[in-house]
């Protein structure tokens, strides 16, 4: 029984990465095709992916330093959590601030998450 479920939310999440991937290239060639003109294709090959592999590594280097001071500022609250746990932490606030008004879901949705998986009060 054990193992259906699991298998079914396997599928699931493939459906939906299917589903999230094709909604993508779907809105990206709709965008392009609504503001492209003689100046897009120009740039477009002026592009160099050095700046988008910059950008990803400076990205990576944030993220990574607020997973890691948010797992200091844990244990010097006397607990300690998985880099997992404060990457996820980190990134449900990040998420819920961008999509909700005055960013007001982040923080319980936080607290909520330290409660149920790290057993934080």
């Amino acid at each position: 029984m054990e193992d259906i479920k699991k298998e079914e939310l396997k599928s699931n999440i493939k459906r939906g990465i299917k589903i999230f991937f094709a909604l993508t290239v779907l809105v990206l060639f709709v965008i392009f095709f609504l503001t492209a003109d003689r100046n897009t294709l120009t740039s477009l090959k002026r592009f160099s992916p050095l700046h988008l592999i910059g950008a990803i590594l400076l990205w990576g280097v944030m993220a990574g330093t607020d997973y890691l001071g948010f797992m200091v500022f844990t244990r010097g609250a006397g607990k300690d959590i998985r880099f997992i746990d404060s990457m996820s932490v980190i990134t449900i606030g990040q998420f819920l601030s961008l999509v909700t008004p005055f960013q007001v879901s982040g923080l319980p949705v936080q607290v909520f998450y330290l409660k149920k998986q790290c057993g934080i009060d």
